[in-house]
């Protein structure tokens, strides 16, 4: 199935949605990274709690 030939007006909006993909994409690998970064964290600390015990 051929699409039809996008018109001028129609080329902002896709480059626009393209640049939203990025960012969001960005935004979450963000978040994941920073989630990780917590949880390591959180982890180095119950080991050094348990090991007090």
């Amino acid at each position: 199935m051929d699409l039809p030939p996008l018109t001028p007006e129609e080329i902002p909006s896709f480059q626009g949605a393209k640049n939203a993909r990025v960012i969001i994409i960005a935004l979450f690998s963000l978040t994941v990274y920073e989630w990780m970064i917590t949880f390591d964290d959180e982890v180095d600390l119950s080991h050094q709690l348990l090991a007090i015990l």
